[in-house]
């Protein structure tokens, strides 16, 4: 069985150290829009990823590497990309706010932070080139309890259930009569 630790191992990344996090985030909006932010708009995706929960966060500064994916369907994962984890920063309220591309998201639908949660940290994280053609085509089957978002690689399987021919995350353009944006959305398309 093709397994995600079996890549891991083949692009030189230890499992040990690696943290496989499915992103499927509760607000709606956001939902939606991170698979499109994914494949447009990877300095947003980017930022989106670079501030964590307090539990990953932890061990995000313990770990060597990310393996992300996005959780479109239950019991599923599709992959986004492997990134190297670098130093961190500490953020407080007004810092994270200040954050390059929190504005943004939070305008995309990202709930954010309140003044009770305390300072967050914001990580460096360097996106690689190891089976970065397979974003958006490679899916995983997500080991149960569903609700845990994030597993150390070696600490669980991660079947390979397809490649896809095409991304997930690039749908065909939809006919103009049924394309529905927000003004978040309409002010997130690239301008080129």
């Amino acid at each position: 069985m093709f397994d995600l630790t079996i890549m891991l191992e083949q692009a030189a990344l230890d499992p040990a150290s690696t943290l496989v996090v499915r992103h499927a985030p509760v607000e709606k909006d956001l939902k939606r829009v991170l698979p499109w932010l994914v494949a447009e708009r990877p300095e947003l995706w980017l930022a989106y990823q670079r501030i964590q929960w307090t539990s990953l966060e932890k061990a995000m500064t313990r770990a060597t590497h990310i393996a992300s994916f996005v959780g479109e369907e239950p019991a599923t994962a599709t992959f986004a990309g492997i990134y190297r984890i670098g130093g961190w920063e500490e953020l407080d309220l007004d810092g994270y706010n200040a954050f390059p591309g929190n504005a943004e998201l939070t305008a995309l639908g990202m709930a954010g932070r309140t003044p009770d949660m305390g300072n967050c940290l914001a990580f460096e994280l360097e996106p690689l080139d190891a089976y970065a053609d397979w974003s958006g085509r490679l899916m995983v089957a997500w080991p149960k309890p569903y609700q845990s978002w994030w597993r150390k690689a070696d600490r669980a399987r991660f079947p390979v259930i397809a490649i896809e021919r095409e991304s997930r995350f690039v749908r065909a353009m939809p006919d103009w009569q049924d394309i529905i944006l927000t003004h978040a959305e309409l002010h997130s398309l690239p301008r080129a």
